[in-house]
């Protein structure tokens, strides 16, 4: 049994991972793996990469791991949330080896469909394999309750002069807080409008408890638009992410924590979603 979270901490990939991402890439249905406007300092397949390494971590958690034996060799596999063009389920799988560099036993090598990865672990033909875990216990969880969030309570004067958040406003606010939380504040009320109409707008993320934990919680990704001239999901400057909390298992208030990137909501929501969905960012 696994208990060790981190993939990379855990396996050796061959032939790295930068080329393993490459295949990936190249077996999975066609989609951009970089976040929008990417920063020219970050990794090829970013989103691809943080994809894999999450589920992998969920899937140790809820057990959404199949064990097996290859020829008399050990192998785990996985689904990483990917599709091939024709919607076939990719597995990752990893064969046991004698302990190499940092530890680790295990060698992961192969991409595969369902029924190659049945023949890695030794399963019958039509065997069923776990699917890809879940990152969340009930689907209301990632749509807004619209009663709730008409009573959010936000700190608009917080947000919009705490200079951690300065860069994601558009130049031409940065050097008004004045200007900056009169917008932030219209921003907000516009996204709240519209997450009342459409519960939808709002983009889940998933926020692990720890640096090693595969336990976390949604949260929601409200966007805002500072600077265009129409309200359209395309076009969001920025995200206020929004925590729900809860009383007897009822949502009774959300609480904003924080303002992100939309290439950074993009990154984080790619776990629930692919971008021909409804969820935004894309693209």
């Amino acid at each position: 049994m696994i208990i060790e979270t981190d993939l990379l901490k855990l396996a050796n990939v061959r032939p790295n991972w930068d080329a393993f991402l490459e295949r990936l890439a190249e077996t999975a249905a066609p989609e951009p793996w970089s976040k929008p406007n990417p920063d020219p300092h970050e990794k090829p397949r970013l989103v691809l990469s943080n994809l894999v390494r999450h589920t992998f971590r969920r899937a140790v958690h809820v057990g959404a791991i199949a064990y097996g034996d290859h020829d008399g060799t050990e192998t785990f596999a996985f689904s990483p949330r990917l599709r091939t063009a024709s919607f076939e389920a990719i597995y990752l799988v990893a064969h046991k080896t004698p302990p190499a560099a940092g530890g680790r036993i295990w060698k992961l090598d192969s991409i595969c469909r369902e029924p190659e990865a049945r023949r890695f672990l030794g399963y019958a033909p039509k065997q069923k394999l776990p699917g890809a875990p879940s990152f969340w216990e009930d689907p209301a969880d990632l749509i807004l309750d619209p009663e709730v969030l008409r009573r959010i309570d936000v700190d608009y004067e917080h947000l919009a002069t705490n200079d951690r958040f300065l860069h994601l406003f558009p130049t031409e606010l940065q050097s008004d807080p004045m200007l900056r939380t009169f917008v932030l504040e219209r921003a907000v009320e516009v996204a709240i409008e519209r997450g009342c109409e459409n519960p939808r707008i709002a983009a889940p993320v998933f926020t692990f408890d720890s640096a090693t934990s595969g336990n976390g919680q949604v949260r929601l990704c409200l966007p805002l638009h500072l600077k265009a001239t129409t309200v359209d999901s395309r076009t969001a400057d920025l995200a206020l992410v929004i925590d729900p909390k809860f009383d007897n298992g009822e949502i009774v208030r959300y609480e904003p924590k924080t303002l992100i990137s939309t290439g950074d909501v993009y990154l984080q929501s790619r776990i629930f979603e692919t971008p021909s969905g409804e969820v935004w960012p894309r693209p």
